[in-house]
């Protein structure tokens, strides 16, 4: 602490009390400071480290210094930082006798505020041979420690305070495993209502709460928790651990980090154990991999039934791919022979259970060769056998003397279903599970049908072939009748017998004509199937039909062999999966439509409310400055720059407009419309949009359904789609747009995944011979913000804009393209019925008597500037306008000029608190006669929301210009309904 070594000169000679003593040679080789005091108080020893300490540059002048001197210079406080009392110094307590065993206390330096702290033991010594004794004063200096420990405190408060708000869980244990930290999520980890409940709980106690299991949710032994495993100095990462609460069996899965810290011994002091909440991402997993458990056990039951023929060999291994997909105990195959009392179980699986059982405690399932008398199997299978879809007894629905199922037995639930072999008697399948387990879930039941049609086709296909094998004359009848195609073929590949099944697939007239013909798509040459085993594996292939059409099926083929050795022929069986690849098709196009349709939904509805909000800027930049060009002169050189703020404000709005079209929130009028007359009326314009390199021609249909859709959002389509075609063809080329009827047919919309009803539609096809695209970029095709074309040469939102006007107007839109062959987009809208057409009731102009009036206008508008924006434009025209920014201010408004007529009521849709669509009910139920105005720029908060956009209501939407202000307003306080005679 010194600034420099003291010279002999400097360090005071040593007392003869103390070197009489035997202290001389100690003292000289001392490092830790030390002082001696006489009785009277005064210094009589102070090595060097002892001046450093009491902040002196050497230990003569410390000792020269006076009482009263040292402590000018220095305050001594105690660990508080308060001034430590006089009488309790080490010093003083040591003259008057005492022993102080250890004394933390701190010096600090007046001039500076500096601080040394020191640990001070204080002894009294008696003097030599009856003279007078000293107080000697042993002084640690521990400053760095002490500011160590100062820094300590302060980091571990704000780590305190960064724990407790984490959103992880997080626990500190002590060597003997103690709690010695739990913040606030550890406590609802472990529920518990606050974090100090938490820590004052025995350790035990809290794993007591719990069934604690690994990732596979086996039990865990506590030896092998990680804060156990820290404790022994490991580093445990990433370990997954599942709480299983005992009380209620709620699962808390948790991802657990833990660490040792070890001290100055590298003896473990503490374990710090992280925990992050895994549950919800625990249950998503378990969903798909149940979802995968089952595919996987449905495609190997199905290949280990279709694979052979021995039933004794196959269904067993079947059934136990079952108890994994549906997380059962046993399972057992039973014929329902109502005749019997007592049930033999033909076929049986079992499966170990997961956790270990308490000492005494079974947690397996007896095994048993029937099902005892008193168990009243005949009810289950009487419940089965009226049922078509699968039966729960347990909780629902008691099985009969459940006691005796749950005691006896160790059952808790079964799920039973009867199964219909087209030969034999029926079969009922039951799982089994004990009583602890989960309860059965919905899904279950779709799956467990599903894979019991396959068992129960496959019993009827195995024993219509065993019986085949035995007696084929005899049992040629079931044969005929199998639903499966059968067939013998030649080692060749020549057909030499067919069953009607396999002729009617394959789209013959009779077996006779199908005879001889040879399907080498059906089975391998002999030759390759010779060496192979006797069971040949299942292939799915695709076959061609007499008539050149191709059907799916699964086939399998089996070799007969004479005495020999030598094949005599193969025998097979041949099922139909057209059905099933549909399916699965159908659902794989249905994945991909709600990912689109999810996508599409999400960054519309970002795209709707940003919108939303810029078309109220938009109102006030646009109007705003229409009004300074109007009082503004051409000759004025402000005008220009004015100009562009305009023409920038327009591009704002277009580019507005197209977001609310591809979010389909824009304002809509539709009506019945005649797609023909819309290409009509657009022709010549397109035909100069897309240069004279591209041939445009059109093909009408004159007889095309009327649709009902919005006349400017479908020439937005058309225009989108022809421009797209125009960009396609950059050498030019050939453009063709098409309108006809379809009738869209079940079977059809099946097989195009197409999303609209079946019924009659108008169809409108944009053809080009340009470039074409491959599947990746029409996978694409519709995705905002996409594009394929070079920077600055679009924005990616045409074809999303037309995706959203089709989706819109209830149709749909296909496209077919390939590469370098061109591109196909056919839009199909409904054909507009009675009950799908506009309401006929409309609005029908009087004469306009000018732009302005002198009628009262109510005015309310929550955005200002658009409030402002309105009452300039309005007084300007001479109107009186009121305003008010809200609803409830509106009607006090009204209620102040209530001996005054108000002849419109001008309001915004989307207000805080009380709607536009309410405002206006309230007022005009105490004023009838006062028209009505709305405006907004967001359709779902005009229409869906707050049912204001009808065929009777008014309606300007945002932005909106001085003038288009102006002539709406006149044109309502003009207008009168009328009933409309025609369309």
């Amino acid at each position: 602490m010194g600034s420099k070594s003291p010279s002999a000169a400097d360090t005071p000679e040593i007392p003869s009390e103390l070197a009489g003593i035997g202290f001389a040679a100690l003292l000289e080789q001392l490092d830790s400071p030390f002082i001696a005091y006489r009785p009277n108080g005064s210094k009589a020893y102070a090595n060097e480290a002892a001046a450093r300490l009491c902040f002196y540059d050497s230990a003569r002048e410390f000792m020269s210094a006076s009482t009263r001197e040292a402590h000018a210079r220095v305050d001594v406080i105690d660990e508080s930082m308060a001034p430590f009392p006089y009488d309790r110094l080490p010093a003083v307590r040591a003259l008057l006798g005492e022993n102080v065993p250890g004394q933390m206390l701190g010096l600090r330096r007046r001039t500076t505020g500096e601080i040394h702290w020191a640990m001070v033991k204080a002894s009294p010594i008696p003097g030599p041979q009856g003279a007078e004794g000293m107080v000697v004063l042993m002084l640690q200096d521990v400053t760095g420690i002490k500011q160590a420990a100062i820094q300590l405190a302060r980091t571990r408060e704000e780590q305190a305070a960064m724990l407790e708000i984490m959103e992880s869980a997080c626990t500190a244990q002590d060597a003997s495993g103690n709690l010695v930290y739990a913040n606030a999520a550890a406590a609802r980890l472990l529920g518990f209502t606050d974090a100090e409940a938490l820590r004052k709980t025995d350790p035990r106690g809290i794993l007591q709460r719990f069934d604690i299991l690994d990732a596979d949710r086996n039990p865990l032994p506590h030896d092998q928790l990680p804060g156990r495993e820290a404790l022994l100095g490991k580093t445990v990462s990433g370990k997954i651990i599942c709480y299983r609460v005992k009380a209620t069996g709620e699962e808390r899965w948790s991802l657990v980090n833990a660490a040792p810290l070890f001290d100055s011994e590298g003896k473990v002091r503490l374990a710090i154990n992280i925990f992050t909440d895994i549950t919800e991402v625990r249950r998503a997993e378990a969903s798909v991999a149940k979802h995968m458990r089952y595919l996987e056990g449905m495609n190997h039951v199905s290949g280990a039934l279709q694979r052979t023929m021995d039933l004794e060999r196959v269904l067993p291994t079947s059934l136990a791919r079952l108890l994994e997909v549906f997380d059962c105990g046993q399972a057992w195959l039973i014929r329902a022979d109502e005749e019997d009392t007592e049930y033999r179980i033909h076929f049986y699986a079992e499966r170990a259970p997961k956790t270990v059982a308490p000492a005494g405690v079974s947690l397996a399932l007896p095994v048993l060769d029937q099902v005892p008398v008193e168990a009243g199997f005949a009810e289950v299978v009487r419940a089965c056998i009226a049922s078509d879809d699968p039966v729960v007894f347990g909780r629902e629905h008691p099985l009969p003397n459940q006691d005796y199922w749950r005691k006896t037995l160790g059952v808790g639930s079964l799920k039973a279903i009867s199964m219909r072999p087209q030969v034999g008697s029926p079969w009922i399948l039951c799982l089994l599970r004990s009583p602890d387990a989960e309860p059965w879930l919905g899904q279950d039941f779709t799956m467990f049908k599903d894979i019991s049609a396959r068992i129960a086709s496959a019993l009827g296909a195995m024993h219509l072939y065993r019986d085949l094998r035995r007696s084929e004359e005899k049992h040629r009848t079931l044969y005929e009748r199998s639903l499966d195609g059968i067939y013998r073929c030649a080692p060749d590949g020549s057909l030499l017998d067919a069953n009607p099944a396999l002729v009617s697939m394959l789209g013959y007239a009779d077996r006779a004509e199908l005879l001889g013909t040879r399907q080498p798509l059906l089975l391998p040459a002999g030759a390759e199937l010779a060496g192979r085993s006797e069971v040949q594996e299942t292939f799915t292939v695709e076959l061609t039909r007499k008539d050149g059409s191709t059907v799916w099926v699964e086939a399998n083929a089996q070799p007969i062999r004479r005495h020999s050795g030598e094949i005599a022929y193969f025998e097979g069986i041949v099922r139909n999966i057209n059905d099933r690849k549909r399916a699965e098709e159908a659902l794989k196009a249905s994945e991909e439509k709600l990912r689109q349709s999810q996508k599409m939904e999400a960054v519309g509805r970002l795209a709707g409310g940003v919108a939303h909000d810029f078309n109220n800027l938009l109102t006030a930049i646009n109007g705003f400055s229409d009004l300074l060009l109007m009082s503004i002169g051409k000759e004025d050189g402000r005008r220009s720059h004015l100009e562009e703020i305009r023409k920038a404000g327009g591009r704002a709005a277009a580019l507005t407009s197209q977001l609310l079209s591809f979010s389909r929130k824009q304002v809509l009028a539709p009506r019945l419309l005649d797609l023909n007359a819309v290409v009509t009326g657009m022709e010549t314009m397109l035909r100069r949009l897309i240069g004279e390199d591209v041939a445009l021609s059109t093909s009408l249909d004159p007889a095309l359904h009327k649709v009902v859709a919005d006349p400017n959002q479908m020439e937005q389509v058309i225009l989108n789609l022809v421009l797209n075609a125009r960009d396609a063809m950059p050498d030019g080329g050939e453009l063709r747009l098409i309108t006809g009827n379809r009738r869209l047919l079940e079977e059809e919309r099946s097989q195009a995944f197409l999303d609209v009803p079946v019924g009659d539609y108008a169809s409108l096809s944009v053809r080009d011979t340009g470039t074409g695209m491959d599947a990746e970029t029409q996978s694409r095709l519709f995705e905002p913000f996409f594009t394929t074309k070079q920077k600055d040469k679009g924005t990616g939102l045409g074809l999303s804009t037309v995706y959203g006007a089709v989706k819109q107007a209830n149709g749909t839109i296909t496209v077919d393209s390939k590469t370098g062959r061109g591109t196909d987009f056919s839009i199909f809208l409904p054909a507009a019925t009675k009950a799908s057409r506009p309401d006929p009731v409309r609005l029908r102009e009087r004469a306009l008597r000018s732009a302005g009036g002198t009628e009262t206008i109510l005015l309310v508008e929550d955005e200002d500037a658009v409030r402002h924006l309105a009452r300039d434009v309005l007084e300007v025209g001479g109107y009186r306008v009121l305003e008010a920014p809200g609803g409830e201010q509106a009607l006090e408004v009204a209620e102040k000029f209530k001996d005054q007529e108000i002849h419109l009521l001008l309001t915004d849709v989307v207000m805080g608190g009380m709607s536009g669509r309410e405002l206006a009910e309230r007022l005009r139920a105490i004023r009838p006669t006062t028209r009505v105005l709305f405006m907004s720029g967001y359709t779902e908060d005009a229409i869906i929301r707050h049912g204001v956009y009808t065929a009777q209501a008014a309606f300007i939407g945002k932005p909106f210009s001085p003038a288009a202000l102006s002539a709406k307003v006149r044109e309502v306080l003009d207008a009168t309904v009328e009933a409309k005679s025609g369309d």
